[in-house]
């Protein structure tokens, strides 16, 4: 049986125009007890498998609660696509490269469909496989999960602090290499996952998956020789997810009602179009757009926050008791042609209700609660990234077909990821 909204074509493939397509039908989607992680294939996605990997070995009930339905023919995935979530079906026929007789992108999983699948139906999103080509790991991670997702950087002085504390909590975590290394053991500008944060033991893990060499343990020094940044996916079992697709003016305020019924960490998103939707449609210029968000109890402002230009929005409350709160969110639009965004709650316990006004009243604040999670990265911080990576963009497809590793006894690791440089 064939998907004909994503058919196994050369269209659909993208650039690869040597790649045929082959069916594995008879391969189960998981299999129990499994030792192996998802391995990158000849696509420019580190983006995508470091990520899920990183929560596939810290939530992998979270993954597996991503397939919605499955036969020998099709399975039904759910992604979280800009804030809304949203189920994508996909038939079992893959990118084959018949000269090696393997599987181009995304491999098996010991023998398992579940990573190829969730990385064909993002392909199918974009419309093609080479449509997913670079990325940001944050995107990875809130579409895999619906959570947000922090930067911190290795060169900040707290930076120990930070990703001990966060090892302690279990969240997902990825890691992204610095741009020079002083050897060829670790790619340059790459993402890793990182499997394990323990005393001053940090376990990371390259998506290339080279036999014996994929899992280093570095001592805490040494991966701040190493890598420029960590991304924390903000991750909660149990949590609530709920959702609202919004049109507005320039800045017109949107209001919403929270019932916060139950005490515990909540979040509230201002998410906007991906970029990647755009990539085909140079002439219509899309930016991201500054953003604000503000928490109002009683009639107190709760935080106060300049306007951001980031894709995903959001702020946290550390709640201690159940109260009412309301959420004002603006946008100052700098786009013609789109003026959509989502927000979202997540959340242990709450009920989410757009609103008209707000109703203020005088509400004592003591013993309501903190911020746990600052926003830390921003759409600057990131564009300045993808700047810098342009050049290197543009020598990555010409190096598209030379990207092997040296044969064994000399083997080494690539020095550079290649075309899934992240930006």
């Amino acid at each position: 049986m064939i998907d004909q909204e994503f058919p196994p074509t050369i269209e659909n493939v993208g650039k690869k125009k040597t790649l045929s397509w082959k069916a594995f039908n008879d391969f189960p989607l998981f299999v129990e007890q499994s030792s192996q992680f998802p391995k990158q294939g000849k696509l420019g996605n580190c983006y995508w498998i470091a990520p899920l990997v990183a929560v596939y070995a810290a939530k992998p009930q979270q993954i597996k609660s991503l397939f919605q339905s499955h036969d020998s023919d099709f399975t039904t995935v759910r992604f979280c696509i800009d804030g809304d979530w949203q189920e994508i079906t996909v038939d079992h026929h893959f990118p084959y490269n018949e000269e090696k007789q393997k599987v181009a992108y995304s491999k098996l999983v010991d023998g398992a469909l579940w990573a190829m699948i969730l990385e064909k139906a993002w392909a199918k999103l974009y419309g093609s496989y080479q449509q997913i080509c670079a990325g940001f790991n944050r995107t990875t991670f809130k579409v895999l999960t619906g959570a947000p997702t922090n930067k911190f950087r290795t060169r900040d002085p707290n930076f120990k602090e930070i990703i001990y504390e966060i090892g302690a909590l279990h969240f997902p975590v990825g890691a992204n290499s610095k741009k020079q290394q002083i050897d060829n053991v670790f790619a340059t500008n790459h993402a890793y996952s990182i499997l394990k944060i323990d005393e001053d033991q940090i376990i990371v893990r390259n998506p290339w998956g080279i036999k014996n060499r994929d899992q280093h343990t570095l001592t805490f020094e040494e991966f701040k020789l190493r890598f420029a940044s960590i991304e924390c996916c903000y991750h909660f079992d149990g949590y609530q997810y709920q959702s609202e697709k919004v049109t507005s003016d320039v800045l017109e305020p949107v209001y919403f009602e929270i019932e916060i019924k139950a005490p515990g960490n909540y979040f509230f998103t201002v998410n906007q179009k991906n970029k990647r939707w755009f990539r085909n449609k140079p002439h219509l210029k899309y930016v991201i757009s500054p953003c604000q968000i503000q928490i109002i109890y009683g009639d107190t402002i709760l935080n106060q926050q300049q306007h951001q230009s980031n894709k995903e929005v959001w702020i946290n409350w550390n709640f201690k008791r159940p109260c009412k709160i309301y959420i004002i969110c603006q946008i100052e639009w700098q786009n013609i042609v789109v003026n959509e965004f989502i927000f979202n709650t997540y959340g242990p316990d709450f009920n989410q209700k757009r609103v008209q006004e707000i109703i203020k009243s005088n509400e004592d604040i003591n013993d309501l609660g903190y911020i746990q999670f600052l926003q830390r990265d921003s759409e600057k911080e990131q564009e300045e990234e993808e700047k810098s990576n342009q050049i290197q963009q543009v020598e990555i497809q010409q190096q598209e077909n030379e990207q092997v590793i040296s044969p064994p006894p000399q083997q080494k690791e690539r020095k550079s990821c290649g075309q899934c440089t992240i930006y």
